[in-house]
């Protein structure tokens, strides 16, 4: 009896140094592709290419994603405008620091980080995640940014569809344990949700989600649910900035009911864009079609 009694107090005291080690973890900056954009609050990866005399995009990844996620939209994009994407904090190359991720401070950061790189004439493109950020973003100075591209961003909670582990690895103590026992392999596996099922994702995109930290990952989940969540909403928000919207959303999307494309469709300056045969990543799985909605958008005469 005492020695079962030492086995588990062994393994309680296992576990909560396990759960203070993952909310505590932290991560530095790390170039790669890219360059650190060094700002007083944070480090952030970011990538530039394009023609500098005409029109920024900006480009804000997903969850779990970075910047090498738009790739297949840059070239044909920085033909013509100059283009900017950046590693969300807790993201990719950036800082992964303890605290930080609510969707206004990402926002915030994103917004010094343009100012820093004196970008003009803007048109913030988000997917899932990001597009909540460019929301944020364009709150700090609505008269600064021309449009919004969201991409499969969510407008409510209650239309998620998330596979079981990731339902067990936002848990207390479960959660921690699942992801120190589950390989990095495993971590990535479980991202093909996020895809149609007739489409292979590329490995080396799927592999983001394990260079997270557990703080980095569960924190920013729950800051964009707290995000849609809270009075007043991502609609309202958007109407309140009474800028011209596009919402691209793909008809196979397996994590986020439709519902949410439909919920875009009450705002006067807003265009809804299905994708045949895309799933929750319609700028990956069919990137001719997204960067010429892309395009007609960002160079319309608004």
């Amino acid at each position: 009896m005492r020695r079962a009694a030492l086995i588990l107090l062994a393994l309680v005291v296992a576990v909560s140094i396990n759960v203070v080690r993952l909310e505590t973890d932290t991560d530095p900056a790390q170039a790669g592709a890219g360059r650190l954009l060094e700002l007083p609050s944070a480090t952030l990866r970011v990538l530039e290419a394009g023609r500098f005399n005409r029109q920024t995009v900006v480009l804000l990844h997903g969850w779990g994603g970075s910047l090498k996620w738009w790739r297949t939209v840059v070239p044909e994009l920085s033909r013509y405008h100059r283009v900017i994407s950046f590693d969300l904090l807790g993201h990719g190359g950036s800082d992964k620091p303890r605290e930080g991720y609510s969707i206004e401070e990402q926002g915030r950061l994103i917004a010094e980080a343009l100012r820093e790189l004196r970008a003009d004439n803007v048109t913030l493109v988000g997917h899932s995640l990001g597009g909540l950020v460019a929301t944020a973003v364009a709150e700090t100075d609505p008269f600064a940014f021309r449009g919004l591209v969201l991409i499969s961003t969510p407008t409510q909670q209650s239309h998620n569809r998330p596979p079981a582990i990731a339902k067990l690895m936002f848990t207390p103590v479960i959660g921690h344990t699942i992801y120190t026992l589950t390989p990095s392999s495993m971590l990535s596996e479980s991202a093909t949700i996020a895809f149609s099922d007739t489409v292979v994702p590329p490995p080396d995109l799927l592999a983001d989600i394990p260079v997270m930290t557990y703080n980095s990952m569960t924190a920013t989940s729950r800051a964009a649910e707290q995000f849609m969540e809270t009075e007043p909403g991502l609609v309202a928000r958007l109407r309140e900035l009474e800028l011209p919207v596009l919402a691209i959303w793909g008809d196979d999307d397996r994590l986020w009911d439709r519902a949410s494309a439909d919920d875009y469709k009450v705002l006067p300056a807003a265009t809804v864009k299905m994708i045949a045969g895309a799933g929750h990543c319609p700028h990956v799985e069919s990137p001719t079609e997204v960067t010429r909605l892309l395009r007609e958008f960002v160079e319309a005469d608004w």
